[in-house]
Parts: C-alpha cells; structure tokens; sequence
C-alpha cells in the first residue's frame, strides 16, 4: 500500500553542518521521484490487490510551498510517475472527480516531502463505492399479467428470505418479507450475490434462488413470484418436519399473563402453541395468521421463531382442542 513520507529535508541545516565541517563545497540537491496511484478498493481491504478497479486518466497536481506544480496523469494502471520533484514539500490534489458511485477513503490533500537528496516518494487516492443493495416483492401472480397488482394478485409475507455472495456463499443478511411480501437487503457492496428464499412446503418460488447484481448507491431489483399456496391448516402444520416454515390462521385460545411470548391457537382442525419473543400483546379470541417454524420444546409441538404475525379480526373464543 502506497504511503506519504513524512520526514522534513533540511537543506539549509545540512549546509551549515557541512560548511562547520570545514567543507567549503555544500552538495547539491537532487530531484525525487513521485509515484501516485489512484484505484477502487473493490474489497474494502484497504490496499490495491487484484479485483480491484485502477482508475486511468486521473488527474493529480502536486503543489510546492515554494516554486512550480506538478502535474501527473495515471495511465491504464492507476499510476502515474515523475523523476523531476525538487526538494521541497508538497500538497496534492485530485483533479478529476470521483469515480461513479464511489467515495474518496484516503486524505483529501495528502502530503509528501521531497528530500534534499532526493528519493522515492508514493501516496495513493483510494476509493470505495458506495454501499447498493436489494429490495423485492413475493407474490403470486393471480391475474397472470406479469406484473404485481395488489387488487388482484397475492403477496407471499412471512417468506424467510437470505443473500449471500455469489463467490464464496458467505451470507451477507437475512430477513423474512413482511405482510405485503416484501424485503430489502441494504448496505451491501456492489457485486454479485444469490438470494435465497424460504417458503413453506406448500409453496414454489418460481425460478428458485435469484442472481442478482448489486451496483453502488442503487437497489437493485430482487422481485419473484410463487405458486401454490402458503396458508395450511394447524393439523397439517403438526404433520410439518420440524425445521420446515408454515402459515397458518386461527383464534388464541389461551394466552397467559405471565408469559407474552407464549399463546395458543388453533382452527377448525387442531391446535398448537407458539413461542413468540417479540412479546405479541394478544388476548383470547383473537384471530391471527402467523408464519413461523415447526420445532418443539419439552417434546410439546410449536411454532418458533415466529418470523410474521398478521391480526385478522377477533371472535368467540372457541373451546379449546
């Protein structure tokens, strides 16, 4: 990695120590080499490495606190060279304006010394882009027109929902869409990325995992569609694998007051209990959808975690099953 030299020449010191020497001839001062490289740190790791993008055609001026400027352009790599720097301190600035999407990391106006016996000096723009990301819609596409209409189309909530990276499978969030079928993955760096969906056995998503491409400072689009259905019956969510996520609807039957995490429900097939740690404030006779995960606890059937709780109205409390 590219760093400013920070040590001060002292020309006119080094004369007089010279000349106390009792050396009447005081040396020459040579001329340094500058070196700037200018890149996207496509990794954020902080140096340039492969994969990284150089930026060609950057513009650089290396301005003295005393005589004439330096201008460099980089080349096709990144870098740009002068052999010519006299002695001296110099400030330098970024011409040319950033890449698209990206962020200056690195100081504005670095700073380099030129000794006065010259030497090789390096400093660096480094950049980042800036953080896109990617939002969709699950839904089913009743009308078959292709596209989402809420009048008439069925969105898929409680779907979990994950994004990794495409090269190394490294999961980078996970969220599940909320009660219109939606989700968004921010702040991720711009490449390429799979998104992962989780909908219930009773439910396809079309077209399986989506590849999308994430591109600095936008969303880029992680819209699908389903089939089948989502919402099953509390007898056929019993008969679920553990592990597996259903929907399903039905009435509290019971909910304790020492626990908000706990409640019962049930339809008109069967019943299960839930264990719910964003401490829902539900009472009896409360209709609800929920999608959650079947599990157990003390070999009692349950949903856990609840990842989507949709009220529906309230009613009669029915006899519990």
């Amino acid at each position: 990695m590219f760093r400013p030299l920070i040590r001060a020449a002292l020309p006119v010191v080094l004369g007089v120590l010279y000349l106390a020497c009792g050396d009447s001839t005081a040396p020459s001062a040579q001329n340094s080499s500058l070196t700037v490289q200018v890149y996207v740190d496509v990794n954020g790791d902080g140096a340039f490495d492969p994969g990284d993008s150089p930026v060609g055609g950057a513009q650089i001026q290396a301005v003295p606190n005393g005589g004439t400027s330096v201008d460099l352009t980089t080349g096709s790599d990144g870098t740009a060279t002068v052999t010519d720097v006299p002695p001296g301190t110099y400030t330098l600035s970024l011409v040319s304006g950033a890449p698209a999407g990206a962020t200056l990391t690195t100081a504005t106006n670095p700073v380099v010394v030129a000794e006065f016996f010259g030497g090789a000096l390096e400093a660096e723009f480094r950049f980042a882009f800036e953080p896109g990301g990617i939002a969709g819609l699950v839904y089913r596409d009743d009308d078959e027109s292709g596209d989402y209409d809420p009048e008439f189309d069925t969105p898929g909530p409680g779907i979990p929902v994950s994004v990794q990276l495409t090269a190394t499978e490294e999961v980078m969030g996970e969220t599940a869409t909320d009660e219109d079928g939606a989700y968004m993955f921010s702040g991720l760096r711009p490449g390429n990325y799979t998104v992962k969906f989780f909908p219930p056995e009773t439910a396809e998503i079309v077209g399986g995992d989506r590849a999308v491409t994430v591109v600095a400072d936008q969303l880029a689009d992680g819209t699908v569609q389903f089939t089948g259905s989502l919402l099953v019956d509390i007898a056929e969510a019993r008969a679920t694998d553990e592990g597996k996520t259903v929907t399903v609807e039905g009435v509290v039957t019971w909910a304790p007051s020492f626990s908000t995490a706990n409640y019962y429900i049930q339809d008109e097939t069967g019943g299960i209990g839930t264990f719910d740690s964003n401490n829902p404030d539900l009472t009896e006779g409360d209709r609800i959808q929920i999608t959650g995960t079947v599990g157990s606890f003390r070999s009692e059937l349950q949903l856990s975690p609840v990842t989507l709780l949709v009220p529906v109205g309230t009613e009669e409390v029915p006899a519990p099953r």
